[in-house]
């Protein structure tokens, strides 16, 4: 396990020693704070640098290291394992003996077969996306003519690449979850609400979206590969609660427009409301000489106030001039423009729609 040091940027001084690839992400991703994010790259997130900064140069001293091994022990012959995936350059040289110091020819492996051997400046390595390249992930094997056997099949070409594109898939929707959390840790940050709901639904939006594809493909994540500088526990529990809670409110929106339309469909006309803002009925007149007197409703003021107060459903109509207030006990309408409670009757006076109406409101337990 190769070893790493880390400096600040301003003074070069040792700041840390970390053992582990995991660790020294983290110790990374901590000193980036340090350095302006041009003067290490303009194409890629700090996250994925990071990750492939860390994890190409752990392979690499890995690859080296056997290299330069087998060579001291008089053998120059290694091979690259076999991958369920592989890339377009490192595809063609997994079960292919390689020469490091670029010699051609045949041995035999444990079973007396034959076996090409390969000049390593033929094949894809030295090149960013070729074999033991940038994030590359396949192993150096050291072979022993006579001794080593290669063992495994080489996946079909197409299997291979129809996998491959999969992955490359994968992280196209990995990046799109970072993309998600760092807005929502800024969001968080710099303490705009509205932002950091946005980011929040977003946030899982994406990593609905990355968990289905893995699913459906049968494929393994890749935790590391969705971390975000600064998304820490704190803001990862305040992006589900605020989720959560925008998702219960879209429900509870989707049931009130579901139950809107069926009263619409009972005949009733007017803008409707459920759960009604209930006003301060104190501040109402009563207009006793028409409830009672003209319409002979038999309905009084404390009544009428009563079906206000208790009210499930609002029908605003004329414009907002009549606002309609109807409760299980019965309804009161207010004139909005004298401030008057205009009329009131009890529910036994209740026509066809309305009955209907408050048919609806029960059984969605309203």
């Amino acid at each position: 396990m190769p070893e790493f040091l880390f400096f600040t940027w301003q003074s070069k001084r040792i700041v840390s020693y970390v053992p582990c690839s995991f660790s020294a992400r983290i110790c990374l991703l901590s000193l980036f704070k340090q350095i302006p994010l041009s003067n290490v790259t303009n194409k890629r997130q700090a996250e994925a640098y990071v990750n492939m900064d860390v994890g190409t140069t752990m392979h690499n001293a890995y690859v080296q290291s056997a290299m330069s091994r087998n060579v001291d022990y008089g053998n120059d012959l290694v091979y690259p394992g076999i991958k369920r995936v592989s890339r377009p350059l490192c595809y063609p040289w997994q079960d292919k003996v390689l020469s490091t110091t670029n010699r051609s020819g045949v041995v035999t492996d444990l079973n007396d077969s034959p076996i090409q051997v390969y000049l390593i400046d033929s094949t894809s390595y030295g090149e960013p996306a070729g074999i033991w390249g940038i994030n590359c992930g396949h192993s150096c094997n050291v072979f022993i003519p006579g001794l080593s056997i290669i063992r495994g099949e080489v996946p079909d070409k197409e299997k291979n690449d129809e996998l491959y594109a999969l992955t490359q898939e994968q992280r196209r929707l990995e990046r799109e979850v970072r993309y998600a959390k760092r807005n929502a840790a800024m969001a968080d940050a710099t303490g705009d609400k509205e932002a950091f709901d946005a980011a929040a639904l977003r946030v899982k939006r994406k990593q609905a979206d990355l968990s289905a594809f893995l699913k459906e493909n049968d494929l393994n994540a890749s935790v590391y590969r969705s971390q975000v500088v600064g998304y820490n526990r704190s803001v990862s529990n305040a992006v589900t609660a605020s989720a959560n809670r925008q998702e219960q409110e879209r429900q509870a929106q989707e049931r009130e427009r579901q139950i809107i339309a069926e009263i619409k469909a009972t005949g009733i006309k007017g803008r409707i409301e459920l759960h009604p803002v209930i006003p301060d009925v104190k501040n109402l007149g009563f207009d006793d000489e028409h409830i009672n007197v003209e319409r002979n409703h038999n309905v009084t003021r404390e009544q009428a106030e009563t079906f206000i107060k208790n009210a499930k459903i609002l029908v605003t109509r004329s414009n907002g001039a009549s606002q309609n207030y109807y409760s299980y006990e019965g309804a009161a309408y207010v004139n909005t423009e004298r401030m008057t409670i205009a009329t009131a009757f009890s529910v036994a006076e209740y026509d066809e729609k309305t009955r209907s109406m408050m048919e609806v409101l029960k059984k969605h337990g309203i």
